[in-house]
């Protein structure tokens, strides 16, 4: 019962991170008309906040495992709270923008100390088990942050958002200090006497075979979910004359299997083993893509089909991700969660530019092309870097730190 609380308050925690962006979006507008900024620099809110939370993961994940978890996790949220009042109170364009990049400085730290606490903590086949449920209550989050948003916002001000992120920012900061204990970590041994440098332990992630596996998955998945999440309303509207009301209603079930293919993925883990379920799980994301792409033009229930089985392929290889990376690397675990958010946050933010470039004209077959090119490569590269005999010793109990 209490590896229960230990990774509700976890995943609570990096929910409540998260929501800094989904509850946020819907209130662009009102931000722009009150404070009489440019479409710019009002979108800027959104991607600085994204950069800062990208850029921080090169700090905080060798701080984490050089200094500790919670002596990183607990100012880090006091920060995002501190943030969040901020921009409730900015009085300018300007001011909100330094709120939003501290706001991401202080977010950045939760969702990989909650990751990398859950490694710690989690040992075989009930680690898998919980980065499953991490990733589904992760997944809640981009169901109830724009309505929360809007509701929030509808009331009065897009402010009462931000005070709703530090009230919220204010209780996982109590659960965290109150409830979550840190375990003791494994001694470095001999060979780490000499203490790597910071560029080092990258590079060691990188370089490390299931390491750079993760990182080259992490990237694609992440890119192909978020060219399809900004370009579907596009597509809809231009295919089928489907307004945001019915947009969300399509998303909806798409989210649900996202969140409930972690489950099946738990299972996929525990009978044919972590790596081996990836690479297969990728490769069935890889054909979902493709038949999205081949199908969703044609009409309505097959794009409808074709969407829910991408998000149900997508959905499966989200918690073997993390579960690797944490198996893989004991001693610099935090570092690896660090690259690998570091890697993932730009899949996020170069999908939507990318795929916005491609879909110029609203061609959907160049944009959709290029992404299954993408895949394909990746697949290409993922199987000649393990050759049968290298797969056999990677599939088999692995040696960890790179």
């Amino acid at each position: 019962m209490k590896l229960k609380s230990t990774l509700f308050i976890l995943g609570i925690s990096a929910l409540v991170s998260s929501l800094a962006t989904h509850i946020y979006t819907p209130l662009l507008s009102q931000v722009r008309e009150l404070m009489n900024a440019s479409y710019f620099t009002t979108n800027l809110t959104v991607s600085i906040f994204t950069v800062a939370l990208a850029a921080m993961q090169v700090v905080y994940g060798p701080l984490v495992d050089a200094k500790g978890r919670k002596i990183v996790l607990l100012p880090s949220i006091l920060l995002y709270v501190a943030a969040s009042i901020g921009c409730a109170y900015a009085g300018n364009i300007y001011l909100l923008l330094a709120m939003r990049i501290l706001q991401g400085v202080g977010a950045a730290a939760i969702p990989l100390v909650a990751v990398t606490l859950i490694g710690d903590k989690f040992h075989g086949e009930e680690r898998v088990k919980a980065m499953g449920i991490y990733q589904t209550l992760l997944a809640v989050t981009p169901a109830i942050g724009p309505p929360l948003g809007g509701l929030l916002g509808g009331s009065g001000h897009y402010g009462n958002a931000f005070l709703f992120l530090a009230f919220s920012g204010l209780a996982i900061f109590i659960m965290n200090a109150f409830w979550i204990k840190e375990e003791q970590r494994p001694p470095a041994g001999p060979t780490t006497a000499a203490k790597p440098s910071i560029t080092q332990n990258f590079l060691n992630v990188v370089r490390n075979k299931i390491g750079a596996i993760v990182l080259a998955i992490g990237f694609t998945t992440n890119f192909t979910l978020y060219i399809i999440a900004v370009l579907l309303p596009t597509f809809l509207n231009n295919r089928y004359s489907m307004g945001p009301a019915l947009t969300g209603v399509v998303i909806m079930p798409f989210i649900v299997l996202l969140m409930g293919a972690s489950a099946v993925s738990i299972r996929l883990q525990s009978r044919f083993g972590v790596l081996r379920s990836l690479l297969v799980t990728t490769a069935s994301s890889v054909g979902a893509v493709v038949l999205f792409g081949s199908l969703a033009g044609i009409n309505f229930p097959l794009l409808m089909a074709s969407f829910l089985l991408l998000g149900f392929s997508l959905g499966l290889t989200l918690p073997m991700q993390t579960t690797l990376l944490s198996e893989q690397f004991v001693h610099n675990r935090a570092t690896a969660i660090g690259v690998y958010n570091l890697v993932r946050y730009f899949g996020m933010a170069a999908g939507p530019t990318m795929g916005g470039i491609l879909y110029t004209g609203g061609n959907d077959i160049i944009l959709v092309s290029a992404v299954t090119a993408l895949l394909l490569a990746l697949s290409a590269v993922l199987a000649r870097y393990l050759q049968p005999k290298e797969t056999r010793t990677a599939l088999s109990p692995m040696k960890t730190e790179g």
